[in-house]
């Protein structure tokens, strides 16, 4: 047989098979589907919209573009080793214009991820989120959830290094980030350990004297006023998380 055995019975159909033999084995035997995981994949979306009614400031062109919303996101992905499937490298990207933007990049994220190399059980190069500390310092997002618990709801599970190629303009850091494989050091074993640096831009209002009134979170650039927030503030983020795991 070429194939797989798809069940039981189909042993009966091997050569010389007797069906006092095939009667005898056939209730020490199991049979069970499996899956080669794909080498490779990747997926691409767009979506364009366009309000009905339309602001005054379009036809007025107060606003450098024109009305309508282009969305467009990619991924893919690879598993490099058919003999270790658990290893992947992920990409994706992201561009958005909003309405009243003359780019269609106006917005754009990325990044390139590393899962389960030697000594790197993720490591994420671009666009990416952190989530430790119980959110006083680095998160994600801010979202709640309801519960009939009130003490345990209120703690959060951090979920490590994230990928970002979303469409919020102001939610990402920019860099690398890197979650180190330690199981091989007996010393360092217990230890959970992220690195990370970020280099990034955000809008930001600004005074006459070049200070930051605000940080701007709307993403917004149709007009040279809102413009003129674009990328004015430089962030420089680097530092390390480190958990322990007691009898691990």
């Amino acid at each position: 047989k070429a194939a797989p055995f798809r069940s039981v019975s189909e042993l009966s159909n091997v050569p010389d098979m007797t069906e006092e033999v095939f009667l005898f084995v056939k209730d020490f035997l199991t049979t069970q589907s499996f899956t080669t995981p794909k080498r490779y994949g990747g997926d691409y979306r767009q979506r364009t919209g366009r309000s009905v009614e339309q602001s005054k400031n379009f036809s007025d062109h107060r606003y450098a573009g024109n009305s309508y919303q282009i969305y467009s996101r990619a991924h893919a992905s690879t598993h490099p080793f058919l003999n270790a499937p658990q290893t992947a490298i992920l990409a994706g990207a992201v561009m958005e214009k909003d309405p009243g933007e003359s780019r269609l990049n106006d917005h754009q994220a990325g990044f390139i991820e590393l899962q389960n190399f030697p000594f790197i059980k993720k490591a994420v190069f671009g666009n990416y989120q952190l989530e430790f500390g119980q959110a006083l310092a680095l998160w994600g997002g801010t979202g709640l959830s309801k519960s009939n618990e009130s003490i345990q709801s209120v703690k959060r599970r951090g979920l490590g290094i994230r990928h970002y190629d979303y469409t919020g303009e102001s939610s990402a850091l920019f860099g690398g980030a890197a979650e180190l494989d330690l199981r091989r050091s007996q010393f360092l074993k217990h230890f959970d350990i992220i690195v990370f640096f970020s280099h990034v831009r955000y809008d930001a209002s600004h005074n006459s004297d070049q200070t930051v009134n605000n940080i701007v979170v709307a993403g917004l650039h149709r007009d040279s006023s809102e413009r003129a927030h674009k990328d004015y503030l430089l962030e420089t983020l680097a530092g390390t998380n480190v958990n322990y795991r007691r009898g691990a």
